[in-house]
């Protein structure tokens, strides 16, 4: 193999890996933002309020 194989096939593997880890970080930002969303209409209709939620993100701090 010369060099020039050796870095190709780098190139390729380092591709993968960051093809990876950008289909878990997009997959992740739209679980966040669905959560959002849901958030949003419960407390438009009513369903939770302001004190309620400041309990769930101390619960869950992420």
């Amino acid at each position: 193999m010369d060099l020039l194989s050796v870095l190709f096939i780098l190139l390729l593997i380092t591709k993968a890996i960051l093809l990876v880890v950008i289909y878990f970080l997009w997959r992740s930002n739209s679980r966040l933002k669905e959560a959002n969303h849901i958030i949003f209409l419960m407390k438009r209709r009513g369903i939770i309020n302001e004190k309620l939620l400041e309990e769930i993100r101390k619960a869950n701090p992420e």
